[in-house]
């Protein structure tokens, strides 16, 4: 919702410099992109054809990790990355929707794009940006995030009511959805006016008013007033977002001195460390060895980070700015949850178990209930009361039912991310695995086998690549060999295709988990503001112990936040 408001780096500033750095570059510069032949484009079409499944069966393709890790992960992305264009020429420049597949100059990439968040971990995309902005009326806008009468917390919203079938899990006190933009400017309790005048809107910045704007231009009033419009694209993410606003609530409940009038601010700003710390400490702890080698994650932890810290170096960042982010990473590795996803889910009471995909929550469903959908199902204004989630479900790890699960991490994608909704109109704009390859090729992002060879002579890792037999193996083998990149494979496919053969599925193999952990870890160690630099009880450093128990919950795991947030019981 809110774009970040740039510092210049000393990178950007100094642009004249062949080492300079953009908000995005290449953790291997000189390494060689997967090659696309324009007489093979029937081929490219086949390969990522290839990738989707013809069939949404439940109970297949299980992973051990419950489904919030696939969102979690998107969570983590649109708190750390955000690809905007600087201009239109630029935006040509990182077009993948035209018909020119044509590999564009990794200098011109770089600059091409800004992002949109800081690259730390800060929940920017939960807090919003600092203010001032510069802007009156965005200003005021962020300040409604802020519940009016506590301004210490986050202002949530209630479900639309439902009659019948209301699931049993939802929060005691109701406040299950996002704030939307209706209840700011619509009048309602009572209230004389409403908080955010037609008069407030036309003044906000336009790329502001877009993301509130219909396609027909009419204000869209169900979109969500949060950091992060991405948060509500769609319902596990929205309500992973909700979670988090929680349990930031919970923090301010917690508070381990008596409040006084006028403290509001003290509050806010003590609470919103706590969150950073315990979120920053669960990505770390819960989220990377989860999904990663946890091998690889010490390999990277006891190194402190080179990887990334060489990135930083080679980028000239000066202290205080924001974080560049690796193109390897955003583009191509921490894409693989998308393999993660499933058609459908045991979401709560109501759609959850039953002998076919019809009974429970499907994946394009879950489109329909936010404010990205220009046609929600029953013509809510908020989530019905009957689509809460239920976190039981989708957060608890050895679940009796196998199917309570991601998909394993592999070259098989479900069948809706073949036909993504509120994802335009032409075929390949929806198709989401053919985004991803197309992206690859387009951005010059250097090919895996280059990446290993870049890791291998730089730091000695002895990462053996698949074989020629390995990778086109299975299903989509044939296809990958018809478009010649057998030789120098797209990262975003190699990745997933290393899981599959090398970790049966269940996280990363060695190159995805050295790009996704490098990077993510990278970021929190050399972050003198995260919790790895704080003081501490475990090795000297901040621990979950060291910080506030918000709901008596001693938040060391995801499912601790969920009940922190008083999500989940027991």
């Amino acid at each position: 919702m809110f774009p970040v408001q740039k510092h210049g780096t000393k990178a950007q500033i100094s642009s004249q410099s062949p080492l300079a750095c953009g908000d995005f570059d290449y953790l291997f510069p000189n390494g060689a992109p997967a090659p696309f032949d324009h007489s093979k484009r029937a081929a490219f079409t086949a390969f990522h054809q290839a990738l989707i499944e013809n069939s949404d069966t439940v109970g297949a393709n299980n992973s051990p990790l419950p489904p919030i890790f696939t969102y979690f992960g998107q969570f983590i992305d649109h708190d750390i990355t955000g690809q905007m264009a600087v201009d239109g020429q630029a935006a040509e420049t990182v077009d993948i929707f035209g018909a020119d597949f044509d590999a564009q100059p990794k200098q011109d990439v770089a600059r091409a794009i800004k992002n949109a968040r800081t690259g730390r971990f800060d929940l920017d995309s939960l807090y919003g940006p600092a203010l001032p902005t510069g802007n009156h009326a965005l200003d005021k806008l962020i300040g409604l995030m802020r519940y009016p009468k506590d301004r210490a917390k986050m202002w949530l919203a209630r479900p639309e009511s439902f009659a019948g079938g209301i699931p049993d899990k939802l929060p005691k006190d109701g406040a299950a959805d996002l704030l939307r933009l209706r209840r700011l400017m619509v009048a309602q309790h009572g209230e004389a006016a409403p908080h955010f005048s037609k008069a407030d809107f036309e003044a906000l910045p336009a790329p502001n008013q877009a993301l509130h704007t219909l396609p027909n231009g009419d204000i869209n009033m169900r979109s969500a007033v949060i950091g992060e419009a991405r948060n509500d694209e769609n319902l596990v993410i929205a309500q992973l977002q909700v979670a988090f606003l929680r349990f930031h609530n919970r923090v301010v409940d917690a508070y381990p001195h008596a409040r006084t009038s006028g403290d509001q601010e003290i509050v806010f700003n003590w609470a919103r460390e706590q969150v950073r710390f315990h979120y920053q400490w669960l990505v770390m702890n819960a989220y990377l060895p989860a999904v990663c080698d946890p091998v690889v994650v010490q390999q990277i932890i006891a190194s402190g980070g080179q990887l990334y810290g060489d990135f930083l170096q080679s980028c000239h960042h000066e202290a205080g700015t924001h974080f560049p982010m690796p193109l390897e990473f955003s583009v191509a590795a921490f894409r693989f949850g998308h393999s993660m996803v499933r058609g459908n889910y045991d979401w709560n009471s109501n759609f959850g178990r039953g002998p076919s995909e019809t009974s429970r929550a499907r994946f394009q469903e879950l489109f329909l209930f936010t404010g990205g959908s220009h046609t929600p199902l029953g013509g809510k204004n908020n989530v019905p009361e009957n689509w809460i989630i239920d976190w039981h479900r989708m957060a608890l790890p050895n679940s009796e039912f196998a199917d309570r699960s991601t998909r394993l991490i592999d070259t098989n994608i479900a069948l809706p991310l073949s036909t993504m909704v509120n994802e335009g109109e032409k075929p390949h704009e929806k198709n989401l695995a053919a985004r991803n390859l197309k992206r690859s090729i387009r951005m010059s992002i250097p090919a895996a086998q280059s990446c290993i060879e870049a890791l291998n002579t730089r730091y000695g890792l002895g990462i053996v690549p698949l074989t020629h037999v390995e990778l086109t193996s299975g299903k989509s083998g044939p296809e990958l060999e018809a478009t010649g990149f057998a030789a120098l494979t797209p990262l975003w496919y190699y990745v997933l295709k290393e899981a599959e053969l090398r970790q049966a599925g269940q996280r990363l193999g060695p190159l995805g988990s050295h790009i996704v952990a490098g990077t993510i870890a990278g970021l929190i160690l050399h972050d003198p503001n995260s919790y790895w630099n704080q003081k501490g009880s475990q090795e000297g450093r901040w621990h979950p112990a060291d910080g506030v128990r918000p709901s008596g919950q001693l938040v060391d795991s995801i499912p601790a936040m969920l009940r922190a947030a008083l999500l989940m019981e027991g």
